[in-house]
């Protein structure tokens, strides 16, 4: 139990952190990569699905939910 407790806390400190990025004409790959590392979380993607994608926005002080809601959208 001790162990699940320290798990759930340091996965809700992940995603809890707030990071500021400006992304201006870059590639999705790029983009996922970079908030991989911000984030402390690995994503999966097909490199078809982000191949030739380009994308511009930025993130100012935002936590993970609201950045791919953002994504989401684009």
């Amino acid at each position: 139990m001790r162990y699940f407790l320290l798990l759930l806390f340091f996965c809700l400190s992940t995603v809890q952190a707030q990071v500021s990025k400006n992304f201006k004409n870059a590639e999705l790959q790029q983009v996922l990569n970079e908030l991989s590392q911000s984030y402390g979380l690995i994503f999966s993607f097909s490199d078809d699905t982000v191949k030739d994608k380009v994308i511009s926005f930025v993130i100012q002080n935002t936590p993970l939910d609201e950045v791919l809601i953002t994504l989401g959208k684009l």
